[in-house]
């Protein structure tokens, strides 16, 4: 539960967390490109090393988790776009 008031929308703001089998089922409509694995691996190029920096401890562990237990991973990082399906 977050406080929203700062935003004038409401006064709190819930969220729901679903597993990775859940979300796929609900954007399954959608083309999902995944980045996880490649934010992982090269954290410079997507202007995420405030988080992990190549080559640490932490870089090789996530890198670990992510190839060997992605199930386990605590977030993914994924967009959607539409499929277009055209009338033949």
């Amino acid at each position: 539960m977050h406080d929203v008031k700062s935003a004038g929308k409401a006064d709190l703001y819930y969220e729901k967390y679903v597993r990775y089998w859940r979300l796929k089922s609900l954007v399954s409509t959608f083309k999902i490109v995944d980045y996880t694995k490649k934010i992982i691996g090269n954290p410079d190029l997507f202007h995420a090393n405030y988080m992990i920096q190549k080559g640490s401890k932490k870089a090789r562990l996530a890198k670990l988790i992510a190839n060997y237990a992605y199930l386990s991973c605590p977030t993914y990082i994924c967009y959607k776009t539409r499929m277009i399906h055209f009338l033949r």
